[in-house]
C-alpha cells in the first residue's frame, strides 16, 4: 500500500508553506474571510481589492494566451474601418454584447459619423448602455423602417452577435471580434474579412498581474467557463509564490 508521504504533490493537497497554512487556518469559524470573485473582467478600469481568497477567471489562463495591448487593437480597428468606408464599403461587425457596445463607443470617439445599424436585440441592449453613460451616436434597428433603408441605400456600420445570421447582399467588410486571437491585433481571413483580437476578458499576463495586486492568501482558478484553470494555478504559484488551486 502506498504510504501517504509517498503520494505525488498536487496543487489541492500540498499546504506545507506558511501561506498555505494561513489559508487553512482561516477556515476556523471565528475568523472572517474576505473573498473576491472576479468573474470575467479586463484589467484596465477594474479596481484592485485586497482579499484573503481570490476566485479568478481562468478562461485565458494559459501562458500562450497573451494579446496585444488594447491601444494596438484599437489602432488596427480604426484603420481597417476607415479604409473600408473610404472605398465605399459598409462594415459588418460581429461580436458579443458588451464588446460590441465598447466598439461602437470607441468608433464615435474616433470621429466615425456614419449611421450604425444593429440587430433588434443589440439595439435594445445598446439603449441600456446609453443610460449608463455610453455615447453611441446615431443607430437604428435593422428591422426598423429607417434601419432597413440605411442597409439598402447608405454607407453604414452594422453590428450583430456571432450567432445572428444575416442575409444582406452587396459588398461589405466583415469583422469578427474574438478573444482567441493572440500575438497580433488582427488577421486577414480572406478578402474583406478580418478577425480582430478584442475581448472583455483579461489575458494571461493581466490575470497574473491582478492576482499579484490583490495579494490574497489563496487563489482558486475558476474553470466554470472552460479554459486553463490548472495551468493558471501552477503559474500563480510559480511566479507569485501564492498558493493556488483549480476549481473542478
Amino acid at each position: 500500500m502506498q504510504n501517504q508521504h509517498d503520494r505525488p504533490r498536487t496543487l489541492q493537497s500540498n499546504y506545507k508553506n506558511s501561506r498555505r497554512e494561513s489559508y487553512v487556518n482561516t477556515r476556523k469559524p471565528h475568523i472572517r474571510l474576505r473573498c473576491l470573485y472576479s468573474s470575467d473582467f479586463r484589467l484596465d478600469g477594474t479596481p484592485t481589492v485586497k482579499c484573503d481568497v481570490l476566485v479568478l477567471d481562468a478562461t485565458y489562463g494559459a501562458p500562450s494566451n497573451v494579446r496585444p495591448s488594447i491601444d494596438a487593437v484599437h489602432e488596427a480597428l480604426i484603420t481597417l474601418v476607415e479604409s473600408s468606408l473610404k472605398t465605399g464599403k459598409p462594415v459588418h461587425v460581429f461580436g458579443f454584447i458588451g464588446k460590441v457596445q465598447e466598439v461602437m463607443s470607441f468608433l464615435r470617439r474616433k470621429g466615425i459619423t456614419v449611421p450604425f445599424v444593429t440587430s433588434p436585440r443589440m439595439y435594445r441592449v445598446s439603449r441600456v448602455y446609453e443610460k449608463y453613460g455610453f455615447t453611441l451616436g446615431e443607430y437604428y434597428s435593422s428591422e426598423g423602417v429607417v434601419g432597413r433603408k440605411i442597409l439598402k441605400d447608405d454607407l453604414y456600420i452594422a453590428f450583430f452577435s456571432p450567432f445572428e445570421r444575416t442575409y444582406l447582399k452587396g459588398e461589405f467588410t466583415r469583422m469578427e471580434l474574438t478573444g482567441w486571437l493572440f500575438g497580433k491585433p488582427y488577421v486577414e481571413r480572406s478578402k474583406n474579412e478580418y478577425v480582430i483580437s478584442y475581448s472583455g476578458h483579461s489575458d494571461f499576463n493581466q490575470l497574473i498581474e491582478y492576482a499579484a495586486k490583490c495579494d490574497p492568501e489563496h487563489v482558486i482558478t475558476d474553470n466554470a467557463r472552460g479554459g486553463s484553470a490548472i495551468k493558471l494555478a501552477e503559474e500563480i504559484e510559480k511566479r507569485l509564490g501564492i498558493p493556488a488551486s483549480p476549481s473542478p
